[in-house]
């Protein structure tokens, strides 16, 4: 139902007092609708175009490691986590949105703010802070392994472009800094549309050329092809969520759209959910079945850097990471300034000086990262199990049941023996709860991914036969 509908029912009610309490009722019925126009500006994007920025969202760089969370996951048991993830998230994109209409918040941090106070501002920005601290030192280890790869097709076996480290430096300090001081990155938007077509490309070279490069390689083991499910599955299931979280950016895709509503966006979610998971799907299968146990985290290095399609990819991808660092460090700079600078120390809104700072800080530690490791499966699996888990599954549910409380509440006094509301037939119990099962499946087993996830791909890092 949209905002506008549900003011018009809160009118309604107010018309059958008559009188004053009726004036009263329009007059704050229309300065509310006067006040969530001005707090939240209608867009001019179709439900199409909702359709394609929100794609691009979840299609993002994390699709490149949705081969390797098969083979971490097992086949059958990684689809099925695909499945799952895809899911959660329609649902709970789903959930953030009917919460934030029905509490008047059309954002992620505001609406934290608003339910859980000043402890949900510094929860959200904890875990979405690390989410992106996560997602750019990955950018940086994957421009570190393509540039090499390219320089080496090019005959150039020496020199800084040839050595990861030197990459990551010299990336980072004349590409990815200037572009992350920007405060406006709207400059930026139209390199959406080249992620998109890096990550149709390399799933195309992946479908339709990693048989033939796999056919040279000799250490793969088609035995373990079809095994049905890894001990480290939940580790897979952070690589997983690490591709697909993209609920922070709900509500931008929400607001950008030229007239909103549940329902709209219910549409919108579906068909984004559905194109992701079908890209993700042929990417994965393709990449695992071909590659089995030598699946790299980054499936383009599975082919040789004499590989011309490859190579392009590789090109594509390198630019795309630079182009797409600054947006999460927007994201990182913005949360960590409100949550520490303006609602810790009381401070006004960001200055120049705090607006550097911030960024070079949060740079430098993601530029140490990846110079310091090339295992872009750890970051996926470790930052997707324990940021993307809580951003994704954890928070959402915890949102959708506070902002229903009244609801939850009398679901289940159902259950309390002893009181008045309590019923003794299952079937009744169960049908009061109905609206609650997939929130509370979200929290119970957002937090086991969490802690199995991180646990298991801790574990298998420390291995003496992980290889």
């Amino acid at each position: 139902m949209e905002m506008t509908a549900v003011v018009a029912g809160e009118n309604g009610q107010g018309l059958e007092g008559g009188g004053t309490g009726s004036s009263e009722s329009t007059a704050a019925a229309a300065a509310a609708v006067a006040e969530r126009a001005e707090r939240y500006p209608a867009g001019n994007s179709s439900a199409a175009g909702a359709v394609s920025n929100f794609v691009n969202t979840i299609v993002g760089a994390g699709i490149i490691g949705l081969p390797f969370a098969l083979a971490e996951s097992g086949l059958w048991a990684g689809v099925f986590m695909l499945c799952l993830a895809a899911f959660l998230t329609n649902r709970s994109t789903n959930m953030l949105i009917v919460a934030g209409e029905k509490i008047g918040r059309l954002n992620y941090e505001e609406l934290m703010a608003n339910s859980f106070g000043n402890a949900g501002v510094y929860l959200y920005s904890f875990f979405v802070v690390l989410l992106a601290y996560g997602a750019m030192s990955a950018y940086l280890i994957i421009v570190a392994d393509t540039i090499p790869a390219i320089a080496e097709a090019s005959g150039t076996t020496n020199g800084p472009f040839a050595d990861r480290h030197a990459v990551v430096f010299m990336f980072g300090i004349f590409a990815v800094l200037p572009l992350s001081l920007l405060k406006d990155l709207s400059k930026l938007a139209y390199t959406s549309g080249i992620s998109v077509l890096a990550d149709v490309f390399l799933t195309l070279i992946v479908l339709f050329a990693g048989a033939g490069e796999a056919s040279i390689k000799d250490d793969i083991d088609s035995s373990e092809r079809y095994v049905f499910i890894r001990s480290t599955v939940f580790a897979g299931f952070g690589a997983i969520s690490f591709a697909f979280v993209s609920q922070s950016a709900s509500f931008l895709v929400y607001r950008s759209m030229s007239k909103g509503g549940v329902d709209r966006w219910a549409c919108v979610t579906r068909w984004s959910v559905s194109i992701a998971l079908g890209l993700g799907l042929t990417l994965a299968l393709s990449g695992y079945l071909n590659f089995v146990n030598e699946t790299d985290a980054n499936i383009l290095n599975n082919f040789g850097t004499r590989h011309g399609p490859a190579n392009i990819a590789r090109a594509f991808l390198a630019l795309t990471m630079v182009f797409t660092y600054p947006m999460e460090m927007y994201v990182a700079r913005h949360v960590l300034d409100v949550a520490v600078f303006q609602t810790w120390l009381g401070k006004g809104s960001i200055t120049q000086a705090r607006h550097f700072g911030i960024t070079v800080a949060i740079w430098v530690l993601s530029i140490v990262l990846a110079a310091s490791t090339k295992n872009l499966g750890s970051i996926l699996e470790i930052f997707g199990a324990f940021s993307a888990s809580a951003v994704g599954y954890v928070m959402p549910a915890l949102l959708f049941i506070k902002s229903n409380r009244e609801e939850f509440s009398r679901a289940s006094a159902v259950w309390k023996k002893g009181t008045p509301e309590y019923h003794p037939a299952l079937g009744e119990r169960l049908w009061a709860m109905q609206n609650f099962f997939v929130p509370m499946f979200m929290v119970f087993f957002g937090i086991l991914a969490m802690v199995a996830g991180v646990a298991t791909a801790v574990v298998s890092d420390l291995s003496p036969t992980k290889a």
